[in-house]
């Protein structure tokens, strides 16, 4: 069904009518310049759009952080994008700088690297950002608009079940932006439209797992006895 044009679309996070200003999915500070033509905006009020800005800016420093030794991307942001936001913002310099911790550092293959630094990130901060990013996206390829009080659950890649990653090689569709920067696979679950599963990779290397959980979901949890997955298409 085609959505009336002449109706104002809400603010895909609070539901206002008359967004007016348009959101990044995922944050316009991951791109380095000249930035992706492809780029995802949705439609978002002017309230939500200014309230994620720092979010997006802790966002950018921690994804470029954990990929700067991975993905020549990730590099070229912190030198283009992150050292320019540092130099202007004294209360980001600062939170940087009191969570650098002296740690061995360990790469994706196992190895450990010794006498190296690392940067501490709040997890719930980075997961806020991961869930806004997910609820862009149900706008942008389905036209959802959750309620706020839907659950997100957000699993780092490492952390994913097997069942979990096993369903997602096995059922969902693969879509990126600028290549290596952001990609990212989805599906919607078979009789539960309200209930997707989402994989989002950053720079080639930091992953998260997000799993929008629909009334249809958990009324199904509630009438099954059984510990199986729901199937996805």
């Amino acid at each position: 069904m085609q959505r009336d044009r002449s109706v104002p679309d809400p603010c895909v996070y609070c539901g206002f009518l008359g967004s007016g200003t348009r959101d990044h999915v995922p944050p316009r500070c991951l791109f380095p310049k000249p930035r992706p033509l492809d780029t995802v905006t949705v439609p978002a009020c002017k309230s939500c759009n200014k309230s994620y800005q720092k979010d997006d800016e802790y966002f950018a420093v921690a994804m470029a952080a954990q990929g700067y030794g991975e993905d020549p991307e990730a590099a070229r942001v912190w030198e283009t994008i992150i050292r320019p936001m540092l130099a202007r913002s004294p209360r980001l310099r600062r939170m940087i700088s009191q969570n650098i911790l002296d740690a061995p550092v360990e790469t994706p293959a196992g190895i450990v690297l010794p006498g190296r630094r690392a940067i501490r990130f709040s997890a719930s901060r980075i997961n806020r950002v991961v869930q806004r990013i997910v609820r862009g996206l149900l706008w942008h390829h389905y036209q959802q608009r959750p309620p706020a009080d839907v659950e997100i659950v957000i699993f780092r890649g490492e952390k994913v079940p097997s069942q979990v990653a096993d369903m997602i090689n096995a059922f969902t569709k693969i879509a990126w932006i600028g290549d290596t920067i952001f990609r990212y696979r989805h599906a919607v679950a078979n009789g539960a439209p309200d209930t997707s599963i989402w994989a989002l990779q950053f720079y080639a290397y930091t992953q998260f797992i997000g799993i929008v959980q629909g009334e249809s979901f958990v009324k199904a949890e509630l009438e099954s006895s059984s510990a199986g997955t729901t199937e996805v298409k």
